[in-house]
């Protein structure tokens, strides 16, 4: 009975959020076709692999040649389940007041978690691939352990993500390490192509076609299944972690707030935002990261240069990500991040053109903060750079920060900002994920269609930041507009 009403609570959540009454049926139609358009390619991709590699080497066994590559598959897999899925800690929370058995909770939302798309997703492959390339060529025992064992490594990967996020939130600097040192052998057995992780991934799943398949494929449920008792012990004890935090917030930075706050509304209001940013621990992550993230860029963004005088969408790609990273990561969950209080700026005497104002200066400043970072780099090994990487700054200080505050006034989703920090991506949606595209356009179109499109992007930059205060007034008439669906939806998500 408590399984059942459980399982009807979650569908009445998905059919009755807040978020869907949000878009126009334009954008619905336009979602659901896109999620069709990738479930018919992972089907196609499936279905004629093998006609594929067979069209390039008649004599290649199909089914031998993508078991060496599976290993990576999912370790990809995992990286990008660490970096969006959800732990079902987010789900139990409306329980925790109610008489109900926390490992009841935990065993449920647990095993529910199965069913996400980056377990669904991987199936409309395998599945095609499956009927195509083992049902016909392989006894049917032998190509149903092989079928179990895949299925076990997404049930594996799918907890071993959830326990790691767990971990993180109390055990933060192991988990780093040990991540640190396993990326790093895969990053040097690719560059020095030793092909260990190729022979491993052979090994394995080679292994489930051969006479110990079956016993290999229950092996691998059994983890499974041992996983997914470890999974609900530590969720268990997990469920109260999330509480606010102080950490980061000094005396030094309470005096310079405090001056800050001296400058105004817009500065009392921006002081506001950076005390949101540094005492909770999911916005206090997004500067970390960010920083973090500049080294990897700036190595991509020089290489790609050197390799090519030639632009191409990679170079518009690291070009704007580097000075952009606090903009993209921060920005587009503004008003997200107080969705908790957001009542509260509709009760107080707070005009959204000062509220705006500070969000906005707020993210045009994180640009040329994050370009300093870069800049003794670029002045030692690539300073021919230094003209194309400040024509990119300008752009997202003119442009990407105005748009991105834009997108921002979309949100519809209730962010609980205490929770863990660590690739918690709780409250995103496809739009999110698709905000990239019109950053990305206009320096795209502006170098494939003029002779001086670095030329147009610096004055298209400088012409946008010159033009702040015209978007802080269309904005505040956009918030003006939306302020009850955004607060509705802040309300009534989880």
């Amino acid at each position: 009975m408590l399984y059942r009403n459980l399982l009807r609570h979650q569908w009445k959540e998905f059919i009755r959020n807040p978020s869907w009454s949000g878009i126009s049926v334009a954008y619905a139609i336009f979602l659901v076709l896109l999620a069709l358009y990738f479930l018919l390619i992972l089907a196609l991709s499936g279905a004629f692999i093998g006609h594929l590699l067979t069209s390039q080497d008649p004599a290649a066994d199909v089914v031998r040649v993508v078991n060496q590559h599976l290993l990576s598959g999912f370790l990809l897999l995992f990286l990008t389940r660490l970096l969006f899925q959800n732990t079902p800690q987010v789900k139990i929370g409306p329980y925790l007041h109610l008489p109900i058995s926390r490992p009841a909770l935990a065993r449920f939302f647990s095993f529910a978690a199965l069913f996400h798309l980056h377990n669904l997703l991987p199936l409309a492959f395998f599945i095609p691939f499956w009927i195509s390339n083992l049902t016909l060529d392989y006894p049917a025992f032998t190509s149903l352990s092989w079928l179990a064992g895949i299925v076990a490594v997404l049930g594996l990967s799918n907890y071993l993500v959830i326990c790691v996020r767990l971990v993180l939130i109390r055990r933060a600097l192991p988990v780093w390490i040990l991540g640190g040192g396993v990326s790093g052998l895969i990053a040097l057995d690719y560059w020095q192509q030793w092909g260990y992780t190729s022979a491993l991934s052979s090994a394995v799943f080679d292994s489930l076609l051969g006479p110990g398949g079956p016993v290999l494929a229950l092996a691998l449920l059994a983890a499974t299944c041992l996983l997914f008792g470890l999974t609900c012990r530590l969720l268990k004890d997990h469920l109260h972690d999330e509480t606010p935090s102080e950490k980061g917030f000094t005396t030094g930075s309470q005096s310079l707030l405090d001056r800050l706050a001296d400058l105004g509304p817009v500065g009392r209001l921006m002081a506001l935002e950076i005390k949101l940013a540094i005492r909770n621990k999911r916005p206090r992550q997004i500067p970390w990261s960010a920083l973090m993230f500049v080294p990897l860029g700036l190595i991509n963004f020089m290489l790609l240069t050197r390799d090519s005088s030639d632009f191409t969408f990679l170079h518009y790609l690291w070009g704007c990500l580097l000075t952009s990273g606090f903009v993209i990561n921060y920005g587009q969950f503004m008003f997200g991040w107080e969705s908790l209080y957001f009542d509260g700026h509709l009760a107080r005497p707070v005009q959204f053109r000062h509220l705006l104002w500070a969000k906005l200066l707020l993210l045009q400043i994180s640009c040329p903060v994050l370009a300093l970072v870069c800049l003794p780099f670029l002045l030692i090994f690539a300073p021919e750079l230094l003209v194309t990487y400040s024509v990119f700054l300008l752009y997202n200080i003119g442009f990407s920060s105005a748009c991105m505050l834009f997108f921002a006034t979309m949100n519809r989703k209730r962010l609980y900002i205490a929770r863990s920090s660590f690739f918690n991506q709780e409250g995103t949606s496809l739009h999110h994920l698709l905000v990239i595209i019109p950053l990305l356009a206009p320096p795209a179109i502006l170098m494939l269609a003029t002779n001086f499109g670095p030329l147009a992007i610096a004055v298209g930059g400088l012409l946008c930041w010159t033009l702040s205060p015209v978007w802080v007034r269309l904005l505040a008439h956009r918030l003006q507009k939306c302020k009850y669906r955004m607060a509705a939806g802040f309300r009534g998500s989880t």
